[in-house]
């Protein structure tokens, strides 16, 4: 919940998630194990998973972590990261219960965890790969002094288009003088799963906590291609994004406007072809 980086066209993603877990039980190699989700199309703000990851654990384990990753699904291009992904350890949850069946108490406990993701991930290897070997340290300086200077009076400019003309004059005189940052600032996503440690004559008890699974699909997730011939509106505001919707919205409002502004003066135009000969026409006889 609460995503604001989008990697697709539409201020959207076709996300899903990925987790890594790394178990080492006393006297045992790292055991690594991958889980993935399915993928939840046209996703915005949201994204709505119903899954259930199950893997076996000795206690008390050395370490035990899972590392979740939200990814972009992409079709044509690979996949791309949206959020630094991030690690849970496991260690506490295990040892609470280890202690709880030491003790002849039931395991079974479900935990609420949120996972709080809060750096995008940007492409530092697109970043390295455009640097420039061997460059001399003062050109550089002044390249990235003139890149700044451009992103600044750049931003400033479209600042200046939204505002009406009188401010909008001073604004370009002085665009060198806008704050020297205009990056956006980005929400951090939250991730809420549950975490249940059982022994393993609880798991035995429960078919269904015995292994991995994808449960029905999460009702919440509402749009998808098949309702596109039955809401065409909702397809077209989902697959542009609201933004870009704002932007025709508004470009179909101010086409309309001058269209009718035409008609009405080709009216005035016409309405005077025709009257002003026989108002002419009139005065003549009248003289």
């Amino acid at each position: 919940d609460g995503i604001t980086v989008f990697k697709d066209f539409g201020e959207r993603n076709d996300v899903y998630v990925k987790a890594e877990v790394q178990i080492q039980s006393p006297g045992q190699t790292i055991q690594t194990k991958t889980f993935k989700t399915d993928t939840h199309s046209y996703a915005r703000y949201k994204a709505s998973f119903n899954w259930q990851w199950v893997f076996r654990v000795s206690a008390p384990a050395h370490f035990c972590s899972v590392e979740f990753f939200i990814i972009d699904e992409d079709s044509f291009t690979s996949n791309q990261l949206i959020y630094e992904s991030k690690v849970v350890a496991l260690e506490e949850f295990i040892v609470q219960a280890h202690r709880r069946h030491s003790r002849g108490q039931v395991v079974q406990r479900t935990v609420q965890h949120q996972v709080l993701f809060e750096t995008p991930a940007e492409g530092r290897e697109e970043d390295d790969a455009l640097a420039v070997p061997d460059i001399d340290p003062q050109l550089q300086k002044w390249r990235d002094r003139i890149r700044r200077r451009f992103r600044r009076c750049t931003a400033c400019l479209k600042r200046c288009c939204k505002r009406c003309c009188s401010k909008c004059c001073s604004c370009l005189y002085n665009c060198c003088c806008c704050p020297p940052s205009f990056e956006q600032k980005h929400k951090p996503a939250v991730m809420k799963l549950e975490v249940a440690i059982l022994s393993e004559g609880e798991a035995a008890l429960d078919p269904v906590l015995r292994e991995s699974g994808h449960f029905a699909e999460p009702k919440d997730r509402g749009f998808n291609l098949t309702s596109a011939l039955t809401e065409p509106r909702k397809f077209f505001y989902n697959y542009i994004g609201p933004k870009n919707y704002f932007e025709a919205k508004r470009g179909v409002y101010c086409v309309t406007c001058l269209v009718c502004s035409l008609l009405i003066l080709a009216v005035i135009y016409l309405a005077l072809q025709i009257f002003l000969p026989s108002l002419e026409l009139k005065e003549k006889l009248a003289g």
